[in-house]
């Protein structure tokens, strides 16, 4: 029955790897042996392996090596396979596989040397293609006459007149709207001597930028309180970091450091090596936007500027699945967040989830990790937005453990790299052009020209340098690690899940001019190209120190049981489920939070193929768009489509999914099938604490006001506007927040209080085991005992904990006036 599961492994395995030509098989191995390590090398040495080490985290998981199977091969080892899968002792197997990843910056170590976009022809970059431009892309290759596609841009053109005024009355004020709010904070303004500092405008933006004075991530509130991210660890999870810069040395972390990019030479040395083609100095750029040392004298100043900071060599070249495995898990109660910069390919046509080792380590560390809390993963979303990608075909991102950060310009809009995908769950401000329409084949050329208004973020560098050219979705991800640094400081004992909870409620629209803008089921505004908003220190570190934790989360399956549907040329399949979020089953959600679409489709053209859910409250999340580049004819299979735009809904209702084909008549006849919709279920996470939630809702003042309107665009407009208003003129102040002493301090008297507690309770068990004449028997809970459980049972169900103390107060109360009788 073994050698069986491990066969079904291997071949699902080998499905997975002909995704990608971009990967080949290793000579490693990762085994599942029960008995320990002992025999797993018994299981080694009879099979011809060499054992490496034990997999950590994963219980009877181990690294083998098999020296006679080449190092790269494009074909998997079937018959090493065949004779490992027919030992009694391994109950499942794995043949590693590298596949490329891709670091997401801009620019490589030459400012000027342009990487990762690749433009065709007299094609611009932009966030996304529009529909007027795609259509001209169809009718480029022959998918659309030149005659349809001019009739959809004037119908294009004729609906953007409609809402043309609106948008132009929002564009004259949102400028004077966010100085507004800043100039109640410039004195406020903290005062360092690195010499970088004054340009960082992404920090305290005082107008060093041709944006509006004010667009910046609100960090001087938490600073000025004392929240600098003291007490907290972060890791880069890239190509390692130079932890001997002068600006990373003092907040170097080595236990949080580690180099796991050769599986046979494991070693805590994080410093990157660098490469003829790869300077390596990726890693070192993002550290230093977490936690470089602030006030010496050198360079800039971290987000985090007192966190510990830490660096995982990982990215020299194509990874395996353990690899990534063993990095994301390393020292995870000692790490508190994992800043990841990297992915599979932004190239527009690659599809691409992490192998089963990360999924279970990312569903694991969430649970055990941080003691428990759960770890924090921070990842990049993607810079492919030049090249028509969808961040919804990368599975890193569109996991519910990871937050998936984009980039805005110094606008406040959308940057022409970053991608559109509903996994999306916020952004910050690091610069790039809005949209390039007069691109002319050289990016470098424009910079140089000044033609291209780039506004670049200020870090580290190797060679002990200091650099202004770091770019791409790689710079916002360390931005928004250092806001979370802050945040965890300012209540440690968060959630995995309170964090994602406090990242929706705490961000804010950095510009409602762009289209795009609604709000969901719950009042929360939404955009595939921004999330939530952007990111602001101050509000999040607020409600931090407000925060009650969420409820347990809750999962619910509906599987939709009717038959596969054709997907026709030109047409598209609907399909539609009815829910009740699991009522009266220990599965019940009744507040969304992340909403899973899993989906098996077949297609002709991957890349023609649009999908979209509508949820009961009428929100809206594009799945999947188009994707120009993506020729391949695997279709998605049994693929987890993710959304976050449904966050505080109720689930209950009438769900749709609605499958698109976009080929156009020019290469397929009408009617002819081109796919086939074969499976489809919805996975709802959530919580089913009703209570909490709308306490929390009434709070935010929400009020779900455009879920009925005729025109939900208009009405999210006007809504957004005024909350835009509030959100920059009421901007989260010094005075705002609790100062991290005075909170510590409050911390400190609850803490005497609580043991004062645990020692009358100490004492009141004591005396009543001598009343009954057990003078013999052990106190069964020690002081210590009392307050780990305590401290375990506050973060899993803080309301039962609540009634136990009430209970046990009510206990000495009882105790005491029998002590006043006796006397």
């Amino acid at each position: 029955m073994a050698g069986c599961a491990v066969v079904v492994v291997l071949l699902l395995c080998m499905v997975h790897f002909s995704q990608t030509s971009e990967s080949h098989y290793t000579n490693y191995w990762v085994v599942r042996v029960s008995g320990g390590e002992t025999a797993a090398r018994h299981v080694a040495a009879r099979n011809g392996f060499t054992y490496l080490h034990k997999f950590d985290h994963l219980a009877d998981h181990y690294t083998l090596l098999h020296e006679r199977t080449e190092a790269r091969s494009k074909r998997s080892a079937d018959d090493v396979n065949s004779k490992l899968a027919s030992d009694p002792q391994v109950h499942w197997l794995s043949q590693q596989v590298a596949h490329k990843r891709v670091k997401r910056q801009l620019f490589a170590d030459d400012p000027f040397a342009f990487k990762e976009q690749s433009f065709v022809g007299d094609e611009y970059p932009d966030i996304s293609l529009s529909e007027v431009r795609r259509e001209a892309l169809m009718a480029k290759r022959g998918d659309m006459s030149e005659e349809q596609s001019s009739a959809a841009e004037k119908e294009k053109k004729g609906s953007d007149g409609d809402k043309a005024e609106a948008r132009a009355a929002v564009d004259d004020f949102v400028n004077s709207v966010i100085e507004q709010g800043h100039s109640s904070k410039v004195d406020k303004m903290v005062k360092f001597n690195d010499p970088e500092y004054s340009r960082m405008w992404y920090l305290h933006n005082d107008g060093q930028t041709e944006g509006p004075k004010g667009l910046d991530i609100n960090v001087i509130p938490a600073w000025v309180n004392g929240y600098t991210g003291k007490g907290i660890v972060a890791t880069i999870v890239d190509d390692g970091f130079d932890y001997t810069h002068p600006d990373l040395k003092r907040n170097y972390d080595p236990e949080a450091s580690f180099d796991y990019s050769d599986p046979r030479n494991l070693n805590g040395n994080p410093m990157p090596v660098p490469q003829s083609d790869d300077p390596m100095n990726h890693g070192t750029k993002c550290a230093g936007e977490v936690a470089m040392e602030a006030d010496n004298g050198n360079c800039g100043v971290g987000v985090a500027y007192d966190a510990k900071i830490g660096g995982i060599r990982l990215i020299t070249g194509p990874v395996s699945d353990a690899q990534e495995a063993a990095s994301l898990s390393h020292k995870r109660d000692h790490i508190d967040v994992y800043s990841c910069c990297w992915g599979p390919s932004d190239d527009g046509k690659t599809v691409q989830k992490p192998g089963e080792l990360v999924t279970r380590i990312l569903e694991d560390s969430t649970a055990n990790g941080r003691n428990k809390r759960g770890n924090v993963y921070v990842w990049a979303s993607g810079n492919g937005g030049s090249n028509d990608d969808d961040c919804g075909a990368d599975g890193y991102v569109s996991s519910i453990y990871t937050i998936a950060v984009g980039a805005i310009s110094v606008d406040g809009l959308s940057s022409y790299y970053s991608e559109s995908c509903s996994p999306t769950m916020a952004v910050v401000p690091t610069g790039g052009e809005h949209r390039l329409d007069s691109f002319n084949g050289d990016l470098a050329e424009m910079v140089r020209r000044g033609e291209v208004y780039e506004r670049n973020v200020i870090t580290t560098d190797q060679n002990h340098r200091c650099t202004d050219h770091f770019q791409g979705t790689s710079s916002a991800a360390p931005l928004a690690t250092g806001i979370v640094a802050l945040t965890l400081q300012a209540n440690p004992d968060l959630t995995w899940r309170d964090v994602q909870h406090i990242v929706v409620r705490g961000a804010k629209v950095p510009n409602p001019e762009e289209p795009g803008w609604n709000l969901n089921g719950a009042d929360l505004p939404v955009h595939h190209k921004y999330g939530f908003g952007m990111m602001d220190a101050g509000a999040m570190v607020k409600l931090a120190q407000e925060w009650t934790p969420v409820g347990h989360q809750h999962r619910c399956v509906v599987t939709y049981d009717g038959p596969k549907q054709d997907l026709l040329a030109g047409g598209e399949v609907e399909l539609e489920l009815q829910t009740t979020g699991c009522h009266d089953t220990r599965d019940q959600v009744e507040v969304l939070e992340h909403v899973q679409s899993v989906m098996t489709i077949d297609h002709q053209r991957r890349g023609d193929l649009s999908i979209k859910l509508t949820s009961p409250k009428g929100t809206e999340s594009q799945l999947m768009s188009t994707r120009s580049r993506d020729d391949s004819t695997d279709g998605f299979q049994d693929w987890p489509f993710l959304t976050v735009y449904n966050w505080g809904e109720d689930p209950s209702g009438k769900w749709k999914v609605t499958v698109k084909d976009n080929s156009g008549t020019g290469r397929k006849r009408n009617n002819e099938p081109v796919g086939t919709v074969s499976a489809w279920s919805l996975v709802l996470w959530g919580t089913r604490d009703e209570d909490k939630f709308n306490a929390r809702a009434a709070e935010m003042e929400q009020v779900a006001r455009c879920v009925n309107a005729e025109d939900k665009e208009d009405c999210a407009l006007k809504a957004l506007v005024s909350d835009f208003t509030k959100d920059f003129t009421d901007e989260v102040m010094p005075n705002d927040i609790i100062p991290a002493d005075e909170l510590e301090s409050q911390k400190e008297a609850e803490g005497v209080s609580m043991n004062e507690l645990l020692n009358t309770f100490y004492h009141a068990v004591d005396k009543l085991q001598r009343e009954k004449g057990n003078k013999d028997d052990k106190i069964p809970v020690t002081v210590e005992q009392a307050r780990e459980f305590i401290s375990n049972m506050e973060r899993r169900d803080p309301e039962w904990l609540k009634h136990q103390i009430n209970e046990l107060e009510d206990l000495i109360q009882n105790m005491k006036q029998m002590d006043k009788k006796e006397k």
